[in-house]
C-alpha cells in the first residue's frame, strides 16, 4: 500500500459542504472437493457459527431466488479454508520488490493457480512490470466483467505479509473456489505489479480497460487484509476522517476504536450493492465491518487513494477498498520499527470469505449495474516522456501539472534561455513546477536552499528512482507524481549540523523505489510526543505513526548505542533507503 502524508485540511474543506436479476444459479465447485450445498467451514472460518435455520441471510424458500442465492454465496464463503491462506501467506510472505527473484516466483504463483482453476492466463507486461490477469468467460452477460484483485510486490526488504500477501492470498483462494464454476458474468482475477512504485500496475491495465470498452462492474481490491488487533485503542484514523464520515467513526469510537474491522471503502453511486452484498455477508460470518460510503467530491482525496482501486475510480468503473488500514493499525507497516511479518487468520478467513461470496453475487447478475459513467474523472496519464533523457519531440521532457490536475512526465516547449546547469541557481517564470529555465533533464528546487528566499531555487537531476541520482542523492517525489521526481543532496539524520541555517535534516516517503531517504529540507518546531503532519517536528525528530496513539513527533536514536528517555525503546528502521544503525525512540508497550 502506498504510503501518504497529511490530508486533513482537504478533509476538513469537504466536510463543510457536506451535509432482482434472472441469469443467475450457477453453483461453483473446489477441484478438490467441497460441494456448496450446505458445506461449511465453520472452523476454517475462525469460529464463525454454521448458519442457522432461521438466518435471514440465508433462508431460502422455492419462490425467493434471491435467498437461494444468499444461501449459495454463504456457502461459497465458508468453503475459504485457513490452511490453504496459511499455505499461501507463507510462500509470498517474503521480500518482493518488483523485477527481483521472488518477485518473479510469486508472479509465477498466480499465474498457475489462475491456470488450475480453469481461467485464461495473460502475463500483462507493459514495460516496468507484469500484472498477472486470469478471466473465466460469463455464460450469459460475458462482457460484464467481475473483478477480484491484489497488488503481489513488497517495498524492498519487507515480507510483507499483511501487505499484501494476505490480499494476494485472498485471490488465490477466490480462483480456486470461483474458477471451476459457471457463471452468468465474466470472471476476473488480477495480480497487480508495481503498487508500490505508485499504483503502476493497475493504471496500465485501466487504460487498455477504457480504450477497448471493457465494462467492469464490480471491482473487489484486497489491499492489507491481515492485520486484527482487538486493543481498545488500537485503531487510528487519517486526521479529519471523523468530519466527513461522523456516523461511522462515531460509532467506531463508542465501541473504543478497537481494530477488530474490515473498512469497505466504496463509491455509493456506481455499483453501492456491491459493498451491500459484503455487508450482508459480514453477519452471519461474524466479521466486524466498517463501510464509509464515498461519493464522487471525496474520490480525489489521498487517505482514500492509496491502492489500486483509485485508477477504476479515475475512469468511471465501480471499486471497493477493502482493507484493515495498514499502518493505522500495524505499528510495523512497511517494516517501520518492526518486521512486517504476522497475519491474524481467523480474521482473514473471514474477510476472504465475504469477498468470495460477494463477488459470485454479483458474477451471477443478481442485479443490474448501470454503465459506468466513463471519463466523468480523469484517469492519471502515462508518462508522456523519459524524463532523465531530457529532450522530446518539439521540446523539454518535464514533471509539470496540467489542466487535469496532475503532474506527470510532459513534452513541454523549452523556455527561451533555458539553459542552467546541475546547482546552478534558477527560477520558474511563472511560479510551475516543471516549468523553469534549467536545460533538459534538469528541474529547478528548492531543496536544501533556505525558506526565506524564495528565488534561492537551483538546478536538479530527474530521477525515477534512486539509483538514477548520485551516491549521496535522494530521488525525491514531487508533488502527486506517481512517476518520476528529482535528486536532492541526502543528509546524515544523527548529525545536528548537517543542513545550514534555517534547514533540518527531513525524512521523505516510500513513493519511489528508493524506499526512504533524508534531506535537508523546511521543518517545524513541534516536540517529542506532539501530533504532527508531515515535515511538523522540531530538528532530531520525525513524524511517525505509533499504534493506538496516531502520528507523533518521535526522537531518533541508534540501536547499537540505545540513548531513547526511559518511556521508550530504540526500534531499528528497516526501511529501504533507512541508514545503517538507525532507528526511532518507539514509546515502550
Amino acid at each position: 500500500m502506498r504510503r501518504f502524508g497529511w490530508w486533513a485540511a482537504s478533509l476538513l474543506a469537504l466536510s463543510v459542504g457536506c451535509d432482482d436479476g434472472d441469469d443467475g444459479g450457477a453453483t461453483p465447485a473446489d477441484a478438490s472437493g467441497p460441494a456448496l450445498d450446505g458445506a461449511t467451514g465453520g472452523e476454517d472460518m475462525g469460529g464463525a457459527p454454521d448458519a442457522a435455520p432461521g438466518d435471514a441471510a440465508v433462508q431460502a424458500d422455492a419462490g425467493d431466488p434471491g435467498a437461494e442465492q444468499m444461501a449459495l454465496a454463504l456457502a461459497a464463503a465458508r468453503s475459504v479454508e485457513r490452511a490453504r491462506l496459511e499455505s499461501a501467506i507463507e510462500f509470498v510472505g517474503q521480500p518482493r520488490a518488483t523485477n527481483t527473484p521472488h518477485w518473479q516466483a510469486v508472479q509465477d504463483r498466480c499465474a498457475t493457480a489462475f491456470e488450475e482453476a480453469g481461467l485464461t492466463v495473460e502475463r500483462h507486461a507493459y514495460g516496468t512490470g507484469t500484472n498477472v490477469i486470469g478471466v473465466k468467460r460469463g455464460t450469459s452477460r460475458p462482457d460484464e466483467y467481475v473483478l477480484i484483485g491484489a497488488h503481489y510486490d513488497s517495498v524492498p526488504n519487507c515480507p510483507g505479509a499483511d501487505d499484501n500477501a494476505s490480499g494476494v492470498a485472498g485471490v488465490l483462494e477466490a480462483a480456486r473456489i470461483l474458477g471451476p464454476g459457471d457463471h452468468a458474468r465474466s470472471l476476473m482475477l488480477a495480480c497487480w505489479d508495481e503498487e508500490e512504485r505508485g499504483l503502476i500496475g493497475a493504471e496500465h491495465f485501466v487504460a487498455r480497460a477504457l480504450t477497448e470498452g471493457t465494462a467492469i462492474v464490480a471491482h473487489f481490491n484486497l489491499e492489507s487484509v491481515g492485520h486484527y488487533d482487538t486493543t481498545p485503542g488500537s485503531q487510528t484514523l487519517p486526521e479529519g476522517f471523523e468530519f466527513v464520515f461522523p456516523a461511522e467513526i462515531g460509532a467506531l469510537n463508542d465501541r473504543g476504536s478497537p481494530g477488530d474491522f474490515l473498512a469497505l471503502i466504496g463509491d455509493a453511486e456506481l455499483n453501492p450493492g456491491a459493498t451491500a452484498d459484503v455487508v450482508a455477508l459480514a453477519g452471519p460470518l461474524e466479521l466486524e465491518v466498517v463501510a464509509l460510503p464515498v461519493v464522487a467530491e471525496l474520490r480525489t482525496l489521498g487517505p482514500i487513494r492509496r491502492s489500486d482501486h483509485a485508477p477504476f475510480w479515475d475512469a468511471g468503473y465501480p471499486s471497493i477498498f477493502m482493507t484493515a488500514t495498514a499502518e493505522y493499525r500495524n505499528q510495523h507497516y512497511h517494516c517501520y520499527g518492526g518486521t512486517d511479518d504476522a497475519v491474524d487468520f481467523p480474521f482473514l478467513t473471514k474477510v476472504v470469505g465475504a469477498t468470495v461470496g460477494a463477488a459470485l453475487l454479483q458474477l451471477d447478475a443478481r442485479t443490474d449495474v448501470p454503465p459506468a459513467p466513463m471519463g466523468t474523472v480523469i484517469p492519471p496519464p502515462a508518462p508522456a516522456c523519459d524524463l532523465t533523457a531530457g529532450l522530446c519531440d518539439g521540446g523539454h521532457c518535464v514533471l509539470a501539472a496540467g489542466d487535469d490536475g496532475w503532474t506527470s512526465a510532459r513534452c513541454l516547449p523549452l523556455v527561451p534561455g533555458a539553459t542552467g546547469a546541475e546547482g546552478e541557481q534558477c527560477t520558474r517564470p511563472d511560479g510551475l513546477v516543471g516549468i523553469d529555465d534549467c536545460a533538459e533533464g534538469l528541474i529547478c528546487a528548492f531543496w536544501g536552499q533556505p525558506a526565506g528566499d524564495p528565488q534561492a531555487r537551483t538546478c536538479h537531476a530527474y530521477c525515477r528512482e534512486g539509483g538514477d541520482c548520485g551516491q549521496d542523492e535522494v530521488c525525491v517525489a514531487i508533488g502527486n507524481a506517481n512517476h518520476g521526481g528529482g535528486c536532492a543532496p541526502g543528509c546524515d539524520p544523527m548529525d545536528p549540523q548537517a543542513c545550514g541555517e534555517g534547514l533540518l535534516c527531513s525524512r521523505v516517503g516510500s513513493w519511489l523505489p528508493l524506499g526512504v531517504g533524508y534531506i535537508c529540507n523546511f521543518g517545524g518546531e513541534k516536540a517529542r510526543g506532539e501530533a504532527c503532519v508531515s515535515f511538523d517536528c522540531a530538528a532530531g525528530l520525525d513524524c511517525k505513526n505509533v499504534n493506538g496513539v496516531g502520528a507523533q513527533c518521535m526522537a531518533r536514536c541508534r540501536p547499537s548505542e540505545g540513548g531513547c528517555p526511559p518511556d521508550s525503546r530504540c526500534v531499528e528502521d528497516v526501511a529501504e533507503g533507512a541508514p545503517d544503525d538507525f532507528g526511532h525512540c518507539y514509546p515502550s508497550r
